[in-house]
Protein backbone atom coordinates (compact mmCIF):
# COMPACT_ATOMS: atom_id res chain seq x y z
CA UNK A 1 0.00 0.00 0.00
CA UNK A 2 1.55 3.26 -1.16
CA UNK A 3 1.07 6.18 1.19
CA UNK A 4 0.82 9.72 -0.15
CA UNK A 5 3.33 11.70 1.94
CA UNK A 6 1.84 15.00 0.75
CA UNK A 7 -1.41 14.27 2.59
CA UNK A 8 0.35 12.98 5.70
CA UNK A 9 0.19 15.25 8.76
CA UNK A 10 3.38 17.03 9.81
CA UNK A 11 4.55 15.92 13.26
CA UNK A 12 7.39 17.19 15.43
CA UNK A 13 10.54 15.06 15.62
CA UNK A 14 11.23 14.10 19.23
CA UNK A 15 14.38 12.00 18.77
CA UNK A 16 16.57 10.67 15.97
CA UNK A 17 18.40 7.36 16.42
CA UNK A 18 21.09 6.15 14.02
CA UNK A 19 20.82 2.41 13.32
CA UNK A 20 22.72 -0.06 11.19
CA UNK A 21 26.35 -0.43 10.21
CA UNK A 22 28.79 0.71 7.57
CA UNK A 23 27.03 1.19 4.23
CA UNK A 24 23.64 0.28 5.67
CA UNK A 25 22.76 3.20 7.94
CA UNK A 26 19.17 4.22 8.60
CA UNK A 27 17.80 6.97 10.81
CA UNK A 28 14.82 6.29 13.05
CA UNK A 29 12.86 9.51 13.55
CA UNK A 30 10.65 9.20 16.63
CA UNK A 31 7.69 11.55 16.31
CA UNK A 32 5.43 13.25 18.86
CA UNK A 33 2.49 11.05 17.82
CA UNK A 34 4.36 7.92 18.86
CA UNK A 35 5.09 6.63 15.37
CA UNK A 36 8.58 6.15 13.94
CA UNK A 37 9.66 7.18 10.45
CA UNK A 38 12.65 5.35 8.96
CA UNK A 39 14.77 7.31 6.49
CA UNK A 40 18.12 6.97 4.77
CA UNK A 41 19.17 10.49 5.81
CA UNK A 42 18.89 12.60 8.93
CA UNK A 43 15.89 14.98 8.64
CA UNK A 44 16.98 18.60 8.59
CA UNK A 45 13.65 20.03 9.71
CA UNK A 46 11.86 19.88 13.06
CA UNK A 47 8.65 18.54 11.44
CA UNK A 48 8.26 15.61 9.04
CA UNK A 49 5.30 13.79 7.47
CA UNK A 50 4.02 10.82 9.46
CA UNK A 51 2.91 7.90 7.29
CA UNK A 52 1.93 5.98 10.45
CA UNK A 53 -0.86 8.47 11.16
CA UNK A 54 -2.20 8.03 7.61
CA UNK A 55 -2.18 4.24 7.95
CA UNK A 56 -3.87 4.48 11.36
CA UNK A 57 -6.63 6.65 9.92
CA UNK A 58 -7.19 4.24 7.02
CA UNK A 59 -7.23 1.29 9.40
CA UNK A 60 -9.71 3.06 11.68
CA UNK A 61 -12.11 3.53 8.77
CA UNK A 62 -11.74 -0.14 7.80
CA UNK A 63 -12.31 -1.42 11.32
CA UNK A 64 -15.38 0.78 11.77
CA UNK A 65 -16.81 -0.72 8.61
CA UNK A 66 -16.00 -4.27 9.76
CA UNK A 67 -17.35 -3.66 13.27
CA UNK A 68 -20.93 -3.13 12.08
CA UNK A 69 -23.21 -5.85 13.47
CA UNK A 70 -24.71 -8.32 11.04
CA UNK A 71 -28.13 -9.70 11.87
CA UNK A 72 -29.00 -13.15 10.58
CA UNK A 73 -32.32 -14.87 11.00
CA UNK A 74 -31.86 -18.18 12.79
CA UNK A 75 -34.32 -20.96 13.43
CA UNK A 76 -34.75 -22.23 16.94
CA UNK A 77 -33.85 -25.89 16.99
CA UNK A 78 -34.77 -27.96 20.01
CA UNK A 79 -33.46 -31.49 20.28
CA UNK A 80 -34.86 -33.22 23.38
CA UNK A 81 -32.35 -36.10 23.22
CA UNK A 82 -29.35 -33.75 23.00
CA UNK A 83 -30.76 -31.61 25.81
CA UNK A 84 -31.23 -34.63 28.08
CA UNK A 85 -27.75 -35.94 27.22
CA UNK A 86 -26.16 -32.56 27.94
CA UNK A 87 -27.95 -32.41 31.29
CA UNK A 88 -26.72 -35.90 32.15
CA UNK A 89 -23.15 -34.94 31.18
CA UNK A 90 -23.36 -32.03 33.62
CA UNK A 91 -24.54 -34.37 36.37
CA UNK A 92 -21.65 -36.76 35.61
CA UNK A 93 -19.22 -33.84 35.85
CA UNK A 94 -20.60 -32.88 39.25
CA UNK A 95 -20.28 -36.46 40.51
CA UNK A 96 -16.67 -36.66 39.28
CA UNK A 97 -15.83 -33.33 40.93
CA UNK A 98 -17.48 -34.31 44.22
CA UNK A 99 -15.70 -37.66 44.30
CA UNK A 100 -12.35 -36.05 43.45
CA UNK A 101 -12.76 -33.47 46.19
CA UNK A 102 -13.75 -36.08 48.77
CA UNK A 103 -10.73 -38.25 47.95
CA UNK A 104 -8.28 -35.36 47.57
CA UNK A 105 -7.34 -36.16 43.96
CA UNK A 106 -7.68 -34.24 40.71
CA UNK A 107 -10.77 -34.56 38.53
CA UNK A 108 -8.63 -36.21 35.83
CA UNK A 109 -7.84 -39.07 38.22
CA UNK A 110 -11.53 -40.04 38.51
CA UNK A 111 -13.17 -42.14 35.81
CA UNK A 112 -16.88 -43.01 35.90
CA UNK A 113 -18.54 -45.93 34.14
CA UNK A 114 -22.07 -45.18 32.94
CA UNK A 115 -24.58 -47.90 32.05
CA UNK A 116 -28.09 -47.87 30.68
CA UNK A 117 -30.90 -49.33 32.77
CA UNK A 118 -33.74 -51.42 31.35
CA UNK A 119 -36.03 -48.37 31.18
CA UNK A 120 -33.47 -46.45 29.07
CA UNK A 121 -32.12 -44.22 31.84
CA UNK A 122 -28.38 -43.70 32.20
CA UNK A 123 -26.77 -44.15 35.59
CA UNK A 124 -23.30 -44.32 37.12
CA UNK A 125 -22.52 -47.96 37.84
CA UNK A 126 -18.85 -47.81 38.83
CA UNK A 127 -16.10 -45.33 39.56
CA UNK A 128 -12.38 -45.85 39.11
CA UNK A 129 -9.83 -43.64 40.81
CA UNK A 130 -6.25 -43.63 39.57
CA UNK A 131 -3.86 -42.75 42.36
CA UNK A 132 -0.37 -41.42 41.83
CA UNK A 133 2.29 -41.19 44.55
CA UNK A 134 1.21 -37.72 45.68
CA UNK A 135 -2.48 -38.73 45.74
CA UNK A 136 -1.65 -41.78 47.87
CA UNK A 137 0.31 -39.59 50.29
CA UNK A 138 -2.65 -37.18 50.54
CA UNK A 139 -5.03 -40.05 51.29
CA UNK A 140 -2.75 -41.49 53.96
CA UNK A 141 -2.44 -38.06 55.62
CA UNK A 142 -6.21 -37.51 55.56
CA UNK A 143 -6.92 -40.91 57.17
CA UNK A 144 -4.52 -40.36 60.08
Amino acid sequence: MEINKKKAPQKAVVEIVKAGGWGNVTYLHKLECGHTEIRKRHAGSKYIACSGCVMAKEMEATTKQLAQPIYVETAVIYDPVATELASFEQDIGRVRASLAKALGVTVGDVELIVTEKDNGELSVSQAMVFLGPSSIDNLIKSVK
